[in-house]
């Protein structure tokens, strides 16, 4: 009985492991959900736009003026024009890339990510927000903002960046 019960906790053990495996790919790390010293301007001049693609009402991201798209910042001018100086954020550009993903969002709520592969040269991220737990989702709601996720990674070549929010 002892033997079996080892067996089926090893088993689990591996298959949980096994599930996890290429889930987050090149080391990433976030470095901030809610960024707010990126320079907006900077950013603005050098980001990539993103074509709108979720629901009227997600809940989450809304179509609102302001930026929609992500930057990869590879050089340490971009860095520097991006993050003014004491933004907080370090990166080494010689090893790793630094990626920002802007939407408007009406929601504070923390957000992980979940999900980081680089698939056909491009880099697939998936992020997610915490849900509100209680049955009416309440109190935590704003105005419509701009919202910055910053996430770093080790240096990979890709073309194009593909980010989904849950």
């Amino acid at each position: 009985m002892k033997r079996i019960s080892f067996l089926c906790a090893l088993a689990l053990l591996l298959a949980l492991s096994l599930s996890s495996c290429g889930q987050i790919e090149l080391h990433a790390v976030m470095l901030n959900d809610n960024a707010k010293t990126v320079d907006a301007a900077a950013f603005g001049a050098r980001y990539t736009p993103l074509e709108f693609t979720y629901p009227a009402f997600y809940g989450s991201i809304e179509e609102k003026d302001g930026a929609f798209g992500y930057l990869v910042i590879n050089s340490q001018e971009d860095f520097d024009a991006v993050f003014p100086s004491g933004a907080g954020f370090e990166a080494d550009l010689e090893h790793e890339t630094v990626v920002i993903y802007a939407f408007t969002a009406i929601y504070i709520r923390p957000i992980t990510l979940e999900k980081l592969t680089v698939e056909d040269g491009k880099l697939e991220v998936m992020l997610k927000m915490k849900k509100n737990s209680g049955i009416v989702p309440v109190g935590d709601a704003t105005a419509p903002f701009q919202r910055y996720v910053v996430f770093k990674l080790d240096k990979a070549e890709f073309t194009g960046v593909s980010v989904t929010i849950e």
